[in-house]
């Protein structure tokens, strides 16, 4: 099983192979692997098989510098509350598809995408891409 958090149910959806360091990226793509190969994911909150591998995890808080442990709280239970998942659902990645976030993608955006440092990396992904193009500019911009 693959133990993963709100916002990184969303995020690696768009992940581009960039990251902080060759450690986070070779967790991440292993993580990526076990998804791809039909691991069940089970949601949670708090630090997951992501987070396990980021430099900025200290004990179980993120001390990432543009954000704080409570607003990547927040920011999970955002993504949960879109994908209609709560801590502890089974879930599998071939499941999710842009589809699920075609819905609530323009308040995703304008939350958490617009003023986040990896926007240029996952704005390159043609899924990306395709749900900005479906919510349109203006629904960007409230």
């Amino acid at each position: 099983m693959v133990y993963l958090r709100g916002h990184h149910l969303i995020c690696l959806r768009f992940f581009q192979g960039q990251g902080y360091d060759a450690a986070f990226l070779a967790g991440v793509e292993e993580v990526r692997q076990r998804l791809a190969a039909g691991e069940q994911i089970v949601v949670m909150a708090g630090p997951d098989a992501v987070c396990r591998v980021c430099p900025w995890l200290q004990g179980d808080e993120c001390t990432h510098p543009e954000t704080t442990d409570a607003g990547i709280r927040k920011m999970d239970q955002a993504a949960l509350e879109i994908l209609h998942l709560t801590p502890d659902s089974r879930w599998y990645w071939p499941q999710f598809t842009p589809r699920e976030l075609e819905s609530g993608f323009a308040e995703w955006f304008r939350g958490f995408c617009r003023e986040c440092s990896w926007r240029p990396a996952c704005q390159a992904h043609p899924d990306f891409q395709a749900l900005l193009k479906k919510i349109g500019e203006e629904a960007l911009k409230s």
